[in-house]
């Protein structure tokens, strides 16, 4: 499929745009010809196009070697990022398209990502805090209500009985 770039449709698009941690390579993590790679890829864009401006997280399902890894989209706002390409009448354009970052968290446990990983993507959690306190069941003492000096020098001025 090629597409001129200045007939391109940007709200057809979804650019992501992926920052791998240092000591990692895209090759070693992102390696699309691995079909389970490729086929999380896909469906990871494909709930990324779906909904844009929701954040996420889902595992990725590399090598236990490499570590864990959970892709994620951190900022719910795309960029303008320029790109070069044909156009029509094999011109050249620059077009600002906007673009999504994605970053590569690792995590050694679910623990590290479960604030941002959504909530089907979860095992069931496990209940390990401890048991909520029973509410306080003291007698309430009454509150001491007092004012002001200037407030009962007003009242003595205008005659009001204290």
């Amino acid at each position: 499929m090629a597409y001129n770039i200045d007939t391109i449709n940007p709200d057809d698009l979804v650019i992501g745009l992926i920052q791998i941690p240092p000591g990692k390579s895209s090759t070693e993590l992102l390696d699309t010809s691995n079909p389970v790679i490729a086929k999380f890829l896909k469906k990871f864009c494909k709930r990324l196009g779906k909904s844009p401006s929701q954040r996420f997280s889902k595992i990725l399902p590399t090598d236990q070697r490499s570590g864990r890894f959970a892709i994620s989209t951190k900022d719910p706002n795309s960029v303008h990022i320029p790109f070069v390409g044909k156009g029509s009448g094999d011109r050249w354009f620059l077009r600002h398209l906007p673009t999504r970052r994605l970053t590569l968290l690792q995590c050694d446990s679910l623990s590290d990502t479960q604030w941002d990983v959504s909530v089907e993507d979860q095992p069931a959690p496990i209940d390990s805090s401890p048991p909520k306190r029973q509410p306080n069941t003291y007698p309430v003492s009454p509150q001491l209500i007092t004012s002001s000096d200037d407030e009962c020098t007003e009242l003595q001025l205008n005659g009001s009985p204290e």
